[in-house]
């Protein structure tokens, strides 16, 4: 009984030293962040920094409204298909108000 006590308590620390060395490397590997090349995430990332002097900063404004651009318009050839409900119902006929039906 004592030698499986003894086997656990070793293979628990073994991983107990395992994941605290791991979690240090991660640490230190993404301590710098990752490299940002696109001048709206560089100029956002600087807004970040400033905290609430981000409100009142003109270049900030510029950003965040440039983003808010890019995040709500669709891009140019974005074309949705037609949704069809039920494949067995034909499509109606669409009128335009000023044409008379025939």
């Amino acid at each position: 009984m004592r030698v499986f006590r003894a086997a656990a308590l070793v293979l628990f620390s073994v991983t107990a030293i395992h994941a605290a060395r791991l979690a240090a490397q991660q640490a230190n590997d993404t301590s710098a962040g990752p490299v940002i090349t696109d001048p709206l995430a560089k100029e956002l990332e600087r807004c970040k920094q400033l905290n609430e002097k981000a409100a009142s900063d003109a270049r900030c404004e510029a950003a965040y409204k440039q983003s808010r651009k890019q995040f709500f318009q669709p891009p140019s050839d974005y074309h949705p298909a037609p949704v069809q409900i039920d494949p067995n119902v034909p499509e109606p006929k669409l009128v335009k108000p000023d044409q008379s039906q025939s």
